[in-house]
């Protein structure tokens, strides 16, 4: 996809810093309000270079760029269909990056014969998805060391 210089590709081993620093300061910045410190850290810890570099292998991630910038990633399990780590630099939020994101990995998921996705919305993120058409499949908890927080589990299906 290119757009004004904007592209979206497969996440090589050498954007796994980039990416993780991404991650982070997503998680520093923006979703300090949607989970208990704890919460944080751990997916901070699993969002370690070495970590982006090990689930290269395990699930398709992309990266948006503009002019060479990473400003956003997104992943999917082709198994499952679910889609997560959708990050978006926060000094670039509401710039469309996120919904191209998106857009693509709903064509790239009906690509590969995926008939629906499924996420787990942070509540900053849960109006993003519903305005997409994602609806509420269930809501339950999500529990770590350290912590339980309510989870929502959203499903688009693909036409």
């Amino acid at each position: 996809m290119t757009n004004n210089s904007i592209k979206i590709k497969k996440a090589q081993p050498e954007n796994a810093r980039r990416i993780s620093t991404l991650v982070r300061q997503t998680l520093e910045k923006i979703n300090m309000n949607d989970y208990p410190r704890p919460a944080i850290d751990l997916l901070k810890k699993e969002n370690s270079p070495k970590q982006i570099i090990e689930s290269l292998e395990k699930r398709k991630v992309f990266v948006l760029t503009k002019q060479d910038k990473i400003l956003g990633c997104i992943y999917i399990n082709l198994k499952s269909g679910r889609v997560g780590g959708l990050y978006i630099d926060h000094k670039h939020l509401g710039q469309g990056y996120g919904s191209k994101l998106m857009q693509f990995i709903e064509k790239f998921a009906k690509s590969k014969k995926i008939n629906k996705i499924i996420l787990h919305p942070t509540e900053t993120a849960y109006p993003f998805y519903k305005k997409l058409g994602y609806k509420v499949i269930k809501q339950d908890f999500w529990e770590g060391p350290g912590f339980k927080t309510k989870s929502k589990t959203m499903e688009k299906k693909l036409k």
